[in-house]
């Protein structure tokens, strides 16, 4: 009977056939994605920019910090905190795990995007729509990144079907979780509150005279679900910053940049010293605190437009104009240099003739809406506010891919009734309805396909920021020819001149990298990193007192930065001064106290001044912060080693070899503990296995030959004595 019924759906239920379909399709089409970029593509578990800060915020938040820091928000933190919960969950595995979940939701919208298209088309309507949503090659690539695209998609197309059925059904409950939706979406993208607002009002206006007063009290009924998630952001933005500042502070900055008379250049502005320039002023003009340098920057961005509306209106309608166009406009992310990873993406994302897909199914999009025009419908009256809405929104600051992507899912309907209504024309054969819109469409697809994308080989950025993940992953070599390469395309690059400096000093080449970083202070004297890199590399060459001016000069410039004090500290650790490293890692602490280094290296300084107890209390508070990790669990075994508690010490470096087995300091600290405790077999199979890899293995062969002796192994004792480069005491390595 069970099988008769099943069967009796599955024939009876071809909507849930094709659903379904349209899910493990779009799914299994993100997987292989995710599976050809992940081990090849660089940025892969590298990212930089926004997802970088991203990533940042979220372990910040999963090392303690669960209010996001001390000042408000600078970036809508719904994201953030979703993905703090993927990384508190799948830790080292968060750039595969995060991107599986991307990949489901993306799936999931291509469902979303059928339900839309469902209301007021047919099935094949619909069908087309999902499966055109599901095989966008740009919407692919940005959900395949650490970015906010995937949930901005997803909650808005949730929003457009939770609106829907509170206008069918209009009861107050599905008006509270359409407003709860809402502000989801809201402290995802700010955006969409133009649309949510553009909604409202013409809801409001489009109801009879003598239901407004109902429609007025549904309408405050999702009003009130929108507060009640705007409110604990609000809220927490006023206690930690002492001023209102709604959700993020971002947009200040982003509305002067989309509205600047020299739009083009602002928004190429590369991260670096020409941001920094850009962001620091408000602080030239006395305005220090997040709101105050938001609200500066959107004065800017309203002065530009009543000094010259005439600029302001062309420039408006430039916007409007990228908004349509085939190629995908570049903001810090290239996305045809995605393609070089991935052979699906290079088959759903193109620029040849014709920039594909935008520049097919923004015609579509275009010429839908004009099929559609006269036709009356809830759903599709919805849809068209929102591209209203959320277009009004991007034009507003400025367009670029990653920004214009989200219209396209419900773009994507219009394109679906455009393509299917041209489709059953042919099919009956009716040429005059066919001829009119074909024209159009033609028409649109040339001209939206004149520009072209420029070429991926000239974009220095592109290049700079190659350079700087490969000195992530320790690739130097290739770090450096990414760096040249980007100082061919743009000479001046300070960024770039700074990570030639890195990777010059990790090759041993000191007298290289300080001319690099000269180089990089020419351009930007006021960057503080690049000057302790340059004392760094004055050390290297022994060239002490001119170090430590640089030190001096850092701190004089950014005095109050944690990331300074900590890499001044640090490096006054390496030269031996201890007291100063202890002065500077401790104000390094208090002003980034989630940092899991900032504490290992206090505690070394510590350690090493003798501070034995508060070294471990920084050792244990960075343990607390990063549990996975080995050097503070080791540093703080070796701390209670040298107080005489071998059981502790001996369960601390226990638990640092689980968190990483191959962790140097911990096998030789466990090997030493194990023959002063008279463990000597324990002990020597310990030390023989890493006595070769050591740094200074004079006291390890002193041990083992002391351990040889005690076992009666008197051949093996005298080779170790004879072995010994050094005579030292049995010591705990931190």
């Amino acid at each position: 009977m069970f099988e008769r019924m099943t069967k009796g759906r599955l024939k009876w239920n071809p909507e849930q056939v094709s659903m379904a379909a349209i899910f493990v399709g779009a799914l299994s089409l993100r997987l292989l994605y995710l599976m050809e970029n992940r081990g090849i593509n660089p940025f892969f578990d590298a990212p930089i920019v926004d997802a970088r800060s991203y990533l940042e915020l979220a372990q910040r938040i999963v090392g303690g910090d669960w209010m996001g820091g001390d000042i408000p928000f600078w970036q809508p933190p719904a994201f953030p905190y979703l993905l703090a919960l993927v990384v508190g969950i799948c830790g080292d595995s968060i750039f595969t795990a995060a991107r599986v979940g991307h990949a489901i939701l993306g799936a999931s919208s291509a469902l979303l995007v059928y339900r839309l298209a469902r209301r007021p088309c047919d099935r094949a309507t619909a069908t087309l729509a999902a499966v055109g949503t599901a095989l966008y090659g740009p919407l692919l690539y940005f959900e395949a990144e650490l970015l906010s695209v995937a949930l901005e998609v997803f909650l808005y197309l949730l929003l457009l079907l939770m609106l829907a059925r509170a206008q069918e059904r209009n009861q107050p409950l599905d008006w509270m979780l359409a407003g709860l939706t809402a502000g989801l979406a809201t402290i995802t993208r700010p955006n969409v509150l133009i649309f949510v607002l553009l909604f409202a009002i013409l809801r409001f206006l489009r109801v009879p005279q003598s239901e407004r007063r109902i429609a007025l009290g549904r309408l405050l009924v999702a009003a009130g679900g929108l507060v009640i998630i705007l409110a604990p952001v609000t809220l927490r933005n006023a206690v930690v910053g002492g001023e209102f500042v709604l959700i993020s502070a971002n947009g200040g900055v982003n509305f002067h940049i989309g509205n600047h008379a020299q739009q083009d250049s602002m928004v190429a502005i590369h991260p670096g010293v020409f941001w920094e320039r850009l962001v620091a002023e408000p602080l030239a003009a006395g305005y220090s605190s997040a709101g105050q340098r938001s609200s500066y920057f959107y004065r800017r961005g309203i002065s530009s437009i009543v000094d010259d509306p005439g600029g302001w209106l062309r420039l408006m309608a430039r916007k409007t104009w990228r908004l349509v166009q085939g190629p995908e406009i570049k903001r810090n992310q290239d996305l045809y240099y995605a393609r070089t990873h991935s052979r699906v993406l290079s088959i759903l994302l193109w620029d040849r003739w014709l920039s594909f897909p935008h520049g097919l199914v923004a015609p579509l999009a275009m010429l839908g809406l004009i099929l559609s025009w006269r036709r009356r419908h809830d759903s599709l009256d919805l849809l068209r506010t929102f591209l209203a809405g959320y277009s009004g929104s991007v034009l507003l600051f400025f367009v670029t891919s990653r920004y214009r992507v989200p219209l396209v899912p419900v773009a994507m309907v219009f394109a679906a009734i455009a393509l299917r209504q041209m489709l059953v024309s042919v099919r009956t054969r009716n040429w005059r309805r066919v001829a009119g819109p074909a024209g159009v469409l033609i028409t649109l697809i040339i001209a939206v396909n004149v520009p072209k994308a420029p070429a991926v080989e000239e974009d220095a950025q592109l290049q700079h920021d190659l350079g700087e993940v490969m000195l992530r992953k320790r690739h130097f070599s290739l770090s450096l020819q990414h760096s040249r390469q980007a100082l061919v395309l743009e000479p001046e690059y300070p960024s770039a001149w700074h990570n030639i400096a890195v990777a010059q000093l990790a090759l041993h080449h000191p007298q290289q990298a300080e001319a690099a970083t000269r180089h990089a202070l020419d351009q930007h004297s006021l960057r503080a990193d690049t000057r302790i890199l340059l004392a760094r590399a004055l050390l290297a060459q022994e060239r002490v007192d001119e170090a430590l001016a640089e030190l001096e000069q850092a701190i004089r410039q950014e005095p109050e930065h944690g990331e300074v004090r900590y890499a001044v500290g640090r490096l006054l650790l390496q030269m031996g001064r201890h007291v100063e490293a202890v002065k500077h890692l401790k104000m390094a602490r208090r002003l980034r106290p989630f940092d899991y280094w900032t504490h290992y290296d206090l505690g070394r300084a510590l350690h090493a001044n003798r501070q034995s107890n508060a070294a471990l209390f920084a050792f244990e508070q960075a343990t607390a912060l990063a549990p996975h990790l080995a050097d503070a669990l080791s540093a703080a075994g070796a701390v209670v080693m040298s107080s005489g508690d071998l059981e502790r010490a001996r369960h601390l470096f226990e638990r640092a070899l689980q968190a990483d087995p191959e962790y140097l300091p911990a096998r030789i600290n466990l090997g030493l503990l194990e023959i002063g405790a008279s463990r000597y077999a324990v002990g020597i199979s310990l030390l023989e296995a890493v006595v070769d890899d050591a740094v200074n293995p004079g006291p390890l062969w002193q041990a083992l030959a002391s351990a040889y002796q005690a076992t009666g192994q008197l051949d093996k004792a005298r080779a170790a004595l004879k072995t010994a480069r050094a005579r030292q005491p049995k010591t705990a390595v931190p």
